[in-house]
């Protein structure tokens, strides 16, 4: 319908919008077929603050600001997600 109205065709939006919406779709199965753990997990890919915290873990920005608890919380957070991960593999592949 917007082609008939002369409406341009754009290439870069439409791949930055597959990506997102794929992975939403992605997230969405994951949490019907398991739980909103794992809605979380998968959606947590496209999510650039996700991205930031763990790029912060890796380079000890949280030590450097005397934030003291966060490995322990993000430990336990990597935990919780390899545990589901290997639920996830059992499930589907037996």
């Amino acid at each position: 319908m917007l082609r008939k109205k002369g409406t341009k065709k754009n290439e870069e939006g439409l791949k930055t919008s597959d990506r997102l919406i794929r992975t939403q779709l992605k997230a969405l199965i994951a949490r019907d077929l398991w739980n909103t753990s794992a809605y979380y997990y998968i959606i947590n890919d496209i999510n650039v603050f996700v991205e930031k915290a763990l790029e912060s873990l890796d380079d000890d920005s949280f030590s450097r600001m005397k934030i003291a608890g966060i490995k322990e919380i993000a430990n336990w957070q990597v935990g919780s997600c390899c545990a589901m991960k290997s639920v996830q593999r059992t499930v589907l592949h037996g």
